[in-house]
């Protein structure tokens, strides 16, 4: 790669099935993994989970968060920005 894909991303969610697990790996310089995001929405709740030393954002595409356990919510439009503070994120809506 020409540069870091991990570095300062921003994931975008969309349209998450109630009891899917989404699932994305994202590689670095070293063509290894660098960053893995689980999620899980259920039950009026969005379970997140990241692995990476990296920073990073989640941008929930077309939905309106009432609040987060180890991230800061920001509402951008239609759309509810985490700045996480913790490697597990849940997301109530």
């Amino acid at each position: 790669p020409d540069y870091d894909y991990a570095e300062d991303i921003e994931l975008r969610m969309y349209q998450l099935k109630e009891g899917a697990e989404a699932v994305k790996t994202v590689y670095g310089m070293t063509n290894q993994a660098d960053l893995t995001v689980k999620a899980l929405k259920a039950a009026g709740t969005i379970t997140i989970d990241v692995e990476t030393a990296k920073s990073y954002t989640i941008r929930l595409v077309n939905v309106k968060a009432v609040s987060a356990e180890g991230a800061e919510v920001v509402a951008e439009g239609n759309d509810t920005i985490l700045k996480p503070n913790a490697a597990h994120i849940v997301v109530t809506l």
